[in-house]
């Protein structure tokens, strides 16, 4: 299946949990695959797209393997995406976009946490080998919103 039909099926999920608060650009790169999404989620509508002609706030890239990972529940993309130093390379690797706002914060932490987990209800398995070491503890990340974060 296609990174932009994976990216569909998420972005219809996604936009059935956001509020109109979340205004976001960014993209998703598949490096083994070479494959690139764009997508737009704003006014609780998301668009996935091959191409959308504006900056984004973010950009993430992943291989193959880590999204299977991820689709299979096996591990939450806030995890991969977990680094205690912005320069540190993560499984699900981000960095800022040129139409980056600090001001989008929790719009992007809306997205990490509920675009890539496909279920109607986000359930979050607290188990050691579902983890990863960050900032010298083995962290799950839990809910991320300005003024609040946890993680187990």
């Amino acid at each position: 299946m296609s990174l932009l039909t994976v990216c569909q099926k998420l972005g219809e999920n996604f936009a059935k949990k956001i509020g109109p608060e979340i205004n976001l650009e960014t993209s998703i790169t598949l490096k083994d695959k070479n494959e690139s999404v764009d997508i737009s989620a704003k006014n609780k509508e998301v668009k996935i797209l091959a191409k959308i002609d504006t900056e984004k706030d973010i950009l993430f890239e992943l291989t193959s393997e880590t999204l299977d990972t991820i689709l299979k529940g096996e591990i939450e993309a806030f995890t991969v995406a977990g680094k205690a130093d912005i320069h540190d390379p993560a499984p699900l690797d981000w960095k800022a976009g040129p139409g980056f706002n600090y001001d989008r914060m929790d719009s992007i932490y809306a997205f990490m946490m509920f675009f890539f987990d496909g279920k109607e209800v986000k359930t979050v398995s607290l188990e050691p080998e579902r983890s990863r070491l960050v900032h010298g503890a083995n962290a799950i990340p839990l809910f991320y919103h300005t003024g609040f974060r946890s993680a187990w």
